[in-house]
């Protein structure tokens, strides 16, 4: 999803008191819970289109990329993305969420919590960013307002492109001044041949056991 218009998040907005309680990983009491979809004060909301027929999968940590412009203390400022799942008849259920702090300004990347989730082709995904989730994630002891645009949301999933909904993976893309290390690049130990040897040993050892148990 990319959205270039963007808009303002206020240290005030949230997902409303029955959502975040709902979805409290201590007080809400229940993973999968389910409740209603309600519009939000202060905060942004973006809908994504219903899955091609047959749904995909979700499958590791939701990126989000955008430009973002803090109006207050830079450190003491916070945004809650929240990833949804929103069913035919309205309900929406909290399958990702991360908190990010951000700096003052410039281009930032960040991710949410990984999941494995399947959507069903008659539902939906929806992002949410917000101020603050309280009680998971406590609201501010200041206000402030965080200017949000250019936001590329990025979600992975487990199915092959299909050159409609489902893209060919994109180039990576971190912060300034980090690097990645590709994995096809780090070197994949080789187990010992003396830890081979005893581990040859041990399965022969077993099989004589095995053979002299039946004998007997």
């Amino acid at each position: 999803m990319q959205e270039a218009t963007g808009g303002m998040v206020s240290s005030e907005s949230s997902p409303g008191a029955n959502a975040t309680s709902s979805f409290d990983p201590i007080s809400g009491g229940n993973a999968c819970a389910r409740v209603n979809d309600v519009g939000i004060t202060g905060g942004l909301v973006y809908d994504l289109p219903n899955p091609d027929m047959g749904g995909y999968t979700v499958l590791g940590s939701p990126t989000i990329i955008a430009d973002i412009t803090v109006t207050g203390v830079a450190s003491d400022s916070m945004l809650v993305a929240r990833l949804l799942d929103i069913a035919p008849n309205g309900t929406e259920q909290l399958i990702a969420r991360g908190a990010y702090r951000p700096d003052a300004s410039g281009v930032q990347v960040f991710q949410m919590h990984p999941i494995a989730h399947f959507v069903h082709d008659d539902h939906h995904l929806q992002l949410e960013l917000v101020g603050h989730e309280n009680p998971t994630h406590r609201k501010s002891n200041v206000s402030y307002m965080l200017s949000i645009s250019d936001i590329d949301l990025r979600v992975p999933v487990a199915e092959r492109p299909n050159n409609m909904e489902i893209k060919k993976p994109v180039e990576k893309l971190l912060p300034a001044g980090l690097v990645a290390t590709d994995m096809a690049n780090v070197a994949v130990p080789t187990l010992p041949a003396i830890g081979l040897l005893a581990l040859l040993g041990g399965l022969t050892l077993v099989q004589r056991r095995q053979r002299h148990k039946m004998v007997e």
